[in-house]
């Protein structure tokens, strides 16, 4: 949608980065993302709307996700911005003999994942690289309030349970666990995957 504007292949034609900056505002509103960038060959912020204290001139992607970026097809990724993670979706854009990338990226938090996981289950958590939770949705527990708590108490420590599968998932397998809190039983599923790599 962003990529397609013609607006802003006109703004960038006309090297016009505050108009530029404009378009990806209303975009950001539109799309409802916590924040719209336009980054340039070289994966530098050129212009940026939105939440995060990001700046013309930083640098948002690793060297990974630049390199991907080199093949120029849209793609999602996984970002640090202002110290939040973020599930960010990267789109090329042509303009004449340039390249630059729009970035849409909205925060991951526990209201993203309750919309993302739908009905998939109890819990559905994202976990960092450092086995930390980012962000946790969990199914209302209108029959068993106590166990609700004592199961979102579980998946934040993360429990000895929790960590044994986050572990386990490390080797490109999943990681199978049982966890018990009040009086439910839980099946722990999880599943390593990276968005940031070619």
């Amino acid at each position: 949608l962003v990529s397609n504007d013609q607006r802003l292949k006109a703004a960038l034609l006309e090297e016009d980065l505050g108009k530029a900056g404009g378009i990806l505002a209303q975009a950001g509103v539109i799309l409802e993302a916590d924040d719209v960038m336009l980054l340039d060959e070289s994966g530098l912020v050129v212009a940026a709307s939105g939440r995060a204290d990001v700046e013309p001139g930083d640098a948002v992607l690793t060297v990974d996700q630049r390199s991907f970026a080199d093949i120029n097809m849209a793609r999602p990724a996984i970002l640090e911005l202002d110290g939040a993670h973020t599930l960010t979706a990267l789109e090329p854009i042509a303009v004449e003999d340039r390249v630059y990338t729009v970035a849409v990226s909205n925060q991951i938090t526990d209201s993203l994942l309750s919309t993302l996981a739908g009905s998939a289950g109890d819990a559905y958590c994202f976990y960092d690289e450092d086995t930390d939770q980012v962000a946790c949705s969990l199914v209302p527990a209108e029959a068993d309030p106590e166990g609700h708590d004592l199961l979102q108490e579980a998946l934040e420590g993360p429990a000895p349970e929790v960590l044994a599968a986050l572990d386990a998932a490390e080797g490109g397998e999943p990681g199978l666990a049982t966890l018990s809190a009040g009086d439910g039983t839980y099946r722990v599923w999880v599943s390593e995957f990276y968005l940031d790599e070619g």
